[in-house]
């Protein structure tokens, strides 16, 4: 799926004029692309902003991000008919989404947004993989040989798993960053190895971190996140 497109075209859409038309309203200044005028038929990019005479005419809605502390035992989803759900620590009345998931024993960041197509750009970028930080806690002595397995790749659910890294903090604890996310990841490539695990938090979701946010909390992402999400879609697009 494609997150660009030329803005006459865009215009076209929007206004529901002629290619003419369009060219014409572009030569004339009146289009503001992200607050600054432009002047000729450029890209148009998902998670930017066209106005004309100050008046937003793409996208038909404000792009909302915010990030989440997932607290654990809440489940995934924001399905009002499960009993622990999401939608108690989102923002009232706004339609968001997850982008990808955390099973209910595990805490940490969740990237929320009402534009779709971020959903693949982060997850299913192939050209531009997201890393994803995770602290780890196992119930036995952490051992050098598999953490070296573990990093190269192990057979989970039929496959295996991509290349990661591993940082080991004291006996029982590390740091493992991910960039595929395949159901109950890392709690299946630790039982490969007879360890539980008992604690399980992402910290990181490339460039956005939890920062000193507590479980519950639910933040708009500043302006260098949203900026970071919008580089990421635009390399996927250019491999595409």
């Amino acid at each position: 799926m494609s997150f660009r497109i030329k803005l006459k075209h865009k215009l076209v859409q929007s206004l529901k004029i002629s290619n003419k038309e369009a060219e014409k309203l572009i030569q004339s200044g009146r289009i503001y692309l992200n607050q600054t005028p432009v002047f000729e038929n450029q890209v148009v990019h998902v998670l930017d902003e066209v106005f004309l005479n100050n008046e937003l005419i793409y996208p038909a809605f404000q792009p909302l991000f915010y990030k989440l502390y997932k607290p654990p035992g809440v489940e995934c989803t924001l399905n009002p008919t499960v009993e622990s759900n999401l939608l108690k620590y989102i923002p009232k009345n706004i339609a968001l989404f997850h982008v990808g998931r955390l099973d209910k024993a595990s805490e940490g960041l969740l990237i929320l947004s009402n534009i779709g197509q971020i959903h693949d750009a982060l997850l299913r970028n192939q050209n531009q993989p997201v890393w994803k930080k995770y602290l780890v806690k196992v119930d036995q002595v952490i051992a050098p040989e598999w953490m070296l397995e573990l990093e190269n790749g192990v057979e989970i659910l039929g496959q295996i798993t991509k290349p990661c890294k591993i940082e080991k903090l004291d006996a029982f604890t590390f740091h493992i960053w991910l960039n595929q996310g395949l159901n109950k990841q890392i709690r299946r490539m630790c039982k490969l190895f007879n360890l539980q695990v008992t604690y399980l938090k992402r910290i990181e979701f490339g460039e956005i971190q939890l920062t000193n946010m507590q479980p519950g909390d639910c933040i708009p992402l500043n302006k260098s996140e949203i900026d970071y999400l919008k580089q990421i879609c635009l390399k996927g697009d250019e491999n595409n």
